[in-house]
C-alpha cells in the first residue's frame, strides 16, 4: 500500500511538472507601426511558438509559428486604438494565464527614453571652459 501511495505520488508530480506554467512573458515591437505586438517567451521545454488573443478574455484568435525553440517571439496584429487585447501563450503543454494590455491611442503618443543619466557633463570640460569664456568677455 505504501508502494503504491510513492508511486501515485511520483506520478501526479511529472504530470504537474509536464504542465508547466508559463511564467516569463514581455511585450515588443519588430516595426515602427503601432497596428502590431510582439508576445514574447520563455518556456521550459522547447516547441511551437502560440498566442491567443482577442478583445475578450476568451481570446478568440490564434497565431502560430512551427519550430522547436525555448525562446519564443510571436507578432500580433492590433486591429483596433484605444482597446484592450487579451492574451494567453502555449508551448506544447506549457501555457500562460491570461495577460492584457491597452492598444495604442488614436489621438497622441507620447514616448519618454531615459539613459544612463550617471555619466553627467565634466563642468571643466571644454563646453563649461567656452561658456565662462564668452561671460568674462574672452578674457
Amino acid at each position: 500500500m505504501r508502494r503504491a501511495l510513492i508511486l501515485l505520488l511520483l506520478l501526479c508530480s511529472a504530470q504537474l511538472a509536464a504542465a508547466a506554467e508559463i511564467q516569463q512573458i514581455w511585450l515588443s515591437h519588430k516595426s515602427n507601426e503601432p497596428d502590431k505586438m510582439v508576445i514574447n517567451w520563455l518556456s521550459e521545454h522547447p516547441g511551437d511558438s502560440v498566442v491567443h488573443f482577442g478583445r475578450t478574455p476568451d481570446c478568440e484568435e490564434q497565431v502560430r509559428i512551427e519550430g522547436q525553440t525555448t525562446l519564443h517571439h510571436v507578432e500580433i496584429p492590433l486591429r483596433e486604438r484605444d482597446v484592450h487585447y487579451h492574451y494567453r501563450v502555449a508551448t506544447g503543454d506549457q501555457q500562460s494565464t491570461t495577460g492584457a494590455f491597452k492598444a495604442y491611442p488614436t489621438d497622441v503618443l507620447r514616448v519618454a527614453v531615459v539613459a544612463d543619466w550617471q555619466g553627467r557633463p565634466d563642468p571643466y570640460g571644454p563646453e563649461a571652459r567656452q561658456s565662462a569664456s564668452a561671460a568674462d568677455g574672452g578674457r
